[in-house]
C-alpha cells in the first residue's frame, strides 16, 4: 500500500493506474495495462491518498483525480455484486423471497444469505437471528436486489453455494471496507514496501 506501507494479500488493496489522459483509473478486476499503484481497500486511508497527493507522488507525474473518486469506486463494486448475484440466478443457484430463502436456510448448509439493508429490522431479524454472521452480507437495497428478480424490491435472496459465493463475498467486503472502515491503520508502525 502506497499510504501505510504494509505488505498485503492483492485481495486486501486497490489497484489503480493512469490513464494515457493522466486520470487516476481504478482497476477492481486488476486487469488494467501499465504500471499498477496499489492502496488498502479502506475509505479513510484512500482519502489520505487523495489528499496527501500520493498518487502523483507513486506515480512521479502529476495526475488527475476525480472529486467522485471513491464513490465511483463504491458504485462499480456494487455494480460487481450485482452481476454476480444476477448470474447466480440464471445459473439457478439464487432464489429469493422470504419463505422459499426460509426454506433454502434450512435444507442446504452452503449458501450465502443477502439482506437488504433498507429492510425493515423486525423482517431482517426473522431470518438473520438463526444465521451466523459470516453467511450475510448487507450491502445492497431493497431495490437493486428487486432489479435482479424483476420487482421492486426484495429484501431476502439466497445464493447456494457456488463459484458466484467466493465472488460476492469477495466484492461484499471490498465495498464494506470502503463505507465502514474497519480499523485505524495510521496507528500501526510502517514495515518495509
Amino acid at each position: 500500500c502506497i499510504v501505510t506501507g504494509f505488505r498485503a494479500n492483492k485481495n486486501d488493496l486497490i489497484r489503480f493506474v493512469v490513464s494515457p489522459e493522466k486520470f487516476l483509473v481504478p482497476d477492481l478486476k486488476n486487469k488494467l495495462p501499465g504500471r499498477g499503484i496499489w492502496v488498502t481497500s479502506n475509505k479513510d486511508i484512500l482519502e489520505k491518498a487523495i489528499v496527501g497527493n500520493i498518487f502523483s507522488k507513486a506515480a512521479k507525474e502529476k495526475i488527475n483525480i476525480s472529486p467522485n473518486l471513491i464513490t465511483n469506486i463504491e458504485n462499480q463494486l456494487r455494480q460487481h455484486i450485482l452481476a454476480n448475484v444476477s448470474l447466480a440466478k440464471k445459473a439457478g443457484m439464487a432464489i429469493f423471497g422470504f419463505e422459499k430463502v426460509r426454506l433454502a436456510l434450512a435444507n442446504n448448509t452452503d449458501w450465502l444469505l443477502i439482506q437488504a439493508y433498507d429492510g425493515s429490522r423486525r423482517e431482517v431479524d426473522r431470518l438473520s437471528g438463526k444465521v451466523k454472521k459470516d453467511n450475510i452480507i448487507n450491502c445492497l437495497n431493497g431495490s437493486e436486489l428487486g432489479s435482479i428478480f424483476g420487482r421492486n424490491v426484495v429484501i431476502h435472496c439466497v445464493v447456494l453455494n457456488s463459484g458466484f459465493v467466493q465472488k460476492i463475498i469477495f466484492e461484499a467486503n471490498r465495498l464494506n471496507n470502503l463505507k465502514n472502515p474497519l480499523r485505524d491503520y495510521s496507528s500501526n508502525r510502517k514495515t518495509e514496501n
